[in-house]
């Protein structure tokens, strides 16, 4: 009908920006509340304004695709507001704490800021820091690898990934 375009059907964006503000407010709420423990002001004022925004986002409305047009526009922009805050308290955070933590020469700080068990490989300005079964909400200092140690070879065009299991040829005219 005119005046309701775009009524009645699924908005899968705003569904994404919802799981993505909800997951990254979560792990900043974990990395900041560690931190905390180290002397890193507790942002709570802002924590407060990031969920109020992402469950006003909640209403039968939004999510499901019954809101007019104009009402996405102004989720979405919440959303990238609440996501941007989120990050950036999650990085202060994070800086901050690292700050605290002695470091034995060069490598990266891991921390996991989930209530389960996580490995996962790192490749950060050419280099390679993998961790193995961080504990949730834990932390560890992470030296860098040799590239290539993980056993999974990645070809020079990007075509081609493989290791000892598998191989993976990505056929560019077929995409």
């Amino acid at each position: 009908s005119s005046g309701f375009f775009g009524t009645y059907t699924t908005h899968s964006d705003m569904k994404r920006w919802n799981r993505d503000a909800e997951a990254i407010t979560e792990s900043a709420e974990a990395i900041a509340a560690f931190a905390s423990r180290y002397g890193f002001e507790y942002p709570q004022k802002e924590f407060r304004r990031n969920w109020e925004e992402i469950t006003w986002n909640h209403h039968h409305d939004t999510l499901p695709g019954t809101s007019i047009h104009p009402s996405y526009n102004k989720s979405e922009a919440m959303y990238k507001r609440t996501i941007e805050s989120s990050r950036k308290i999650a990085d202060e955070a994070l800086k901050f704490f690292g700050s605290k933590i002695a470091s034995r020469g060069e490598g990266m700080l891991a921390f996991n800021p989930t209530s389960s068990t996580r490995s996962q490989t790192i490749v950060r300005d050419g280099k390679e820091y993998r961790f193995d079964n961080l504990e949730p909400y834990g932390y560890r200092f992470v030296a860098p690898s040799a590239l290539g140690e993980s056993g999974v070879d990645v070809s020079r065009d990007g075509r081609t990934i493989e290791n000892a299991d598998f191989r993976l040829v990505f056929d560019a005219s077929r995409g």
